[in-house]
């Protein structure tokens, strides 16, 4: 057998396993930098959630003592707003 000997491709795999090898680090990377982002949307989306059904629990417990109601039920509807407005600090409070 005889070997032939190109003098212009040598070490030409040697460049290009490097190129290769640079390409899939910054594909890597990119991934890495997208999947951090993508950790503090969520983390952002949920405080803002838990911000808002606080809010609007708040605005309902307002309108709700503003609202005329019989005397038998006003202690059945204080109680059960009081515990939804608890539960809604709570949750604001572990968002900060």
């Amino acid at each position: 057998m005889r070997k032939m000997h190109r003098n212009g491709e040598r070490g030409i795999s040697l460049v290009v396993a490097l190129l290769a090898l640079v390409m899939l680090s910054a594909v890597a990377i990119g991934m890495m930098f997208m999947s951090s982002t993508e950790a503090a949307v969520s983390a952002n989306f949920k405080a803002q959630e838990t911000a808002y059904f606080a809010a609007r629990a708040g605005v309902e417990e307002v309108r709700d003592r503003m609202l005329p109601s019989p005397a038998r039920f006003a202690d059945e509807r204080v109680h059960g707003t009081r515990r939804e407005l608890q539960r809604a600090h709570q949750l604001a409070h572990q968002c900060e």
